[in-house]
């Protein structure tokens, strides 16, 4: 399982992580970091470091459109990716359901 928080870390599992109230009048006001190249390109590496030297059956990517376009290719790595739900709801039930296979 990797990680991503709201500013683009990369963390484990272990990690504590504190809630915090969203930045703007509600959770889905807060936009990716995309103004921010370096972060960016820290996820990317952070997350080929990963994955890099594996070759996985399945990824399921649970992460809204605009954080799932700031991940690196994937598919070298992986048989099939999963990702591309549009809402939370639909995301949740796929990853329950893909969890419980």
């Amino acid at each position: 399982m990797i990680i991503v928080t709201e500013d683009l870390e990369v963390v484990s599992p272990e990690t504590e992580i504190s809630c915090r109230p969203p930045a703007g009048e509600r959770w889905r006001s807060m936009p990716p970091a995309t103004r921010d190249p370096e972060r960016i390109e820290r996820l990317q590496k952070r997350v080929l470091e990963i994955v890099r030297g594996r070759e996985y059956e399945e990824v399921f990517v649970a992460l809204n459109k605009h954080y799932r376009q700031l991940l690196p290719d994937l598919t070298p790595h992986a048989k099939r990716v999963i990702a591309g739900f549009m809402g939370l709801g639909r995301g949740a039930r796929a990853l329950k359901e893909w969890l419980s296979r």
